[in-house]
C-alpha cells in the first residue's frame, strides 16, 4: 500500500474520532472501533498501542481540539513547529502544503506511532504547564510580556526539559 494512501486512511480515522467526540453527533462506538480495527488490519501496521498511564488516552482525545484551536495554532506551520519541538516528530516538507486539519491528523498519526515513553514525557510537561498556567503567576507573566500561547509554551517546555 502506498504511503500516501496509509496517511489518508489515518487522517480519515482521526476525522472519525473527532466526529465521535462532538456531543450532538450520535456515533455507535462499537461500530467505530470495529471499523478502526479493520482499517488498521488492512494497513498492516501496529494494531494496539501500549499505554503507560491513563492520562495518555485522555490527551490523545484532547489533542485534536488543541491542534485545531485557531487561537493557539493559527496556521499549519505552527502546528508542525509544535509537533517537531515538543512531540519529537520529524517534519516532512510536503506536510507544509497541507491544511490545518490535515496537519492535525498527520500529527495525531505520528503521535500514535511514537513510543508511549516519548509521548508520556510530553504529557508530563503538558500537565505541569497547564497547572502552572492556571496559577496567577504565569497569567501575570503572560500579560506583562504580552506573549502568545506558543511563545509561553515553548519557553516553559525549554526550561522544563532543562530541569529533567
Amino acid at each position: 500500500m502506498k504511503k500516501e494512501t496509509k496517511e489518508a486512511l489515518y487522517s480519515l480515522l482521526d476525522l472519525m474520532d473527532m466526529l465521535g467526540s462532538i456531543e450532538f453527533i450520535n456515533m455507535d462506538i462499537d461500530k467505530a472501533n470495529s471499523i478502526r480495527k479493520e482499517v488498521l488490519d488492512v494497513i498492516g501496521e501496529k494494531k494496539e498501542v501500549s499505554i503507560l498511564d491513563s492520562n495518555t488516552e485522555e490527551l490523545l482525545g484532547i489533542l485534536p481540539m488543541l491542534l485545531l484551536d485557531v487561537n493557539k495554532f493559527p496556521s499549519a506551520k505552527e502546528i508542525l513547529k509544535f509537533a517537531e519541538k515538543c512531540l519529537n516528530i520529524e517534519i516532512k516538507n510536503y506536510w507544509l502544503k497541507r491544511s490545518r486539519a490535515e496537519v492535525a491528523g498527520i500529527v495525531l498519526n505520528e503521535v500514535y506511532e511514537q513510543s508511549p515513553q516519548q509521548f508520556n514525557k510530553f504529557l508530563k510537561a503538558w500537565n505541569k504547564f497547564n497547572s502552572e498556567s492556571n496559577s496567577s503567576s504565569l497569567d501575570n507573566k503572560k500579560l506583562s510580556d504580552e506573549k502568545g500561547f506558543m511563545e509561553s509554551w515553548f519557553e516553559f517546555f525549554d526550561s522544563y526539559n532543562g530541569v529533567e
